[in-house]
C-alpha cells in the first residue's frame, strides 16, 4: 500500500478478505470456516523482502447456526497412513499401556479393563465406501484460459463448493459472474445459477463458454 492513511503504513498488508468478512458477520451470517486455496502453480512476484503468495482465502458463511452441508459430497479417500494404522491395530501385550506403536493409549475406564472383545462382533476393516472429512487447505492448480479474462478461476474450486453447500435444482447465485466459472459449475451439477456481470466483454465471454461447454442449444442468458 502507498500514500497515507491514518490506520496503515506504506506497505502494510490491509487484510481487505478480513474485513469484509469480519463485516458481514457484524450484519448477522455466521463465520464458519476460512478455507485456503493453495495454489500450486502460483504466479511468481518482483519480492524479496516476504514469501511469495500462493494462496487465496474462501470464507464459509450461513445465515443461521444450521444449515444444508453435505460432508461427503467433497470427501477425500482415506490418507493412506490412517488406513495402514487402523489395518495394523494394536497388540494385547500395548492395548492399554502408553507408547503403544503407531497409536496413542486407549482412554478406557479401569471397570472395563477386565472385558474382552466377543469374536463374533468382530468385523474386518475395510476403507471400501468411505470418505475422510476434507480438510481445510485446498490444492488446486490454476488452469490456462484462453480468453481475454486475467482472473479466472479454474472449474474445480466452485464445483467443490457448490458439492457441499446445494443440493440438484438449488439456485447459485454468483454476483460476480466474470468469465462464468461458477455458472458452469452449477450447470454441470444440475443446479439452477444466477450471475450478475457489470462489464459486457466478460458477460459475453461467459455466454460463448456456456454454450461451447455444454451445447450450442443450452438456454445461456442474454
Amino acid at each position: 500500500m502507498t500514500g497515507k492513511h491514518p490506520e496503515y503504513k506504506n506497505k502494510d498488508l490491509i487484510g481487505l478478505p478480513w474485513m469484509v468478512a469480519f463485516a458481514l458477520r457484524r450484519q448477522g451470517w455466521f463465520f464458519r470456516q476460512d478455507i485456503i486455496w493453495s495454489k500450486r502453480n502460483c504466479m511468481p512476484e518482483s519480492v524479496g523482502d516476504r514469501c511469495t503468495r500462493s494462496h487465496e482465502y474462501i470464507f464459509m458463511f450461513s445465515k443461521s447456526s444450521k444449515y444444508y452441508y453435505d460432508a461427503e459430497a467433497i470427501g477425500t479417500a482415506p490418507y493412506e497412513e490412517s488406513v495402514k494404522r487402523l489395518k495394523r491395530g494394536v497388540g494385547k501385550a500395548h492395548k492399554y499401556a502408553k507408547g503403544a506403536p503407531g497409536q496413542a493409549m486407549q482412554g478406557i475406564a479401569r471397570t472395563r479393563l477386565k472385558q474382552k472383545l466377543n469374536p463374533a462382533e468382530a468385523r474386518p476393516f475395510s476403507t471400501h465406501g468411505k470418505k475422510s472429512n476434507r480438510r481445510s487447505v485446498w490444492e488446486i492448480s490454476i488452469k490456462p484460459f484462453k480468453d481475454k479474462h486475467f482472473a479466472v478461476f479454474p472449474l474445480e474450486l466452485p464445483t467443490l463448493c457448490i458439492k457441499a453447500g446445494s443440493r440438484i435444482d438449488d439456485i447459485v447465485l454468483d454476483p460476480f459472474m466474470g468469465a462464468g466459472t461458477t455458472a458452469l459449475a452449477a450447470a454441470l451439477l444440475q443446479r439452477k445459477f444466477l450471475g450478475f456481470e457489470l462489464n459486457p466483454n466478460y458477460a459475453a465471454i461467459a455466454r460463448r463458454r456456456m454454450r461451447r461447454v455444454l451445447g450450442l442449444f443450452y438456454p445461456s442468458p442474454e
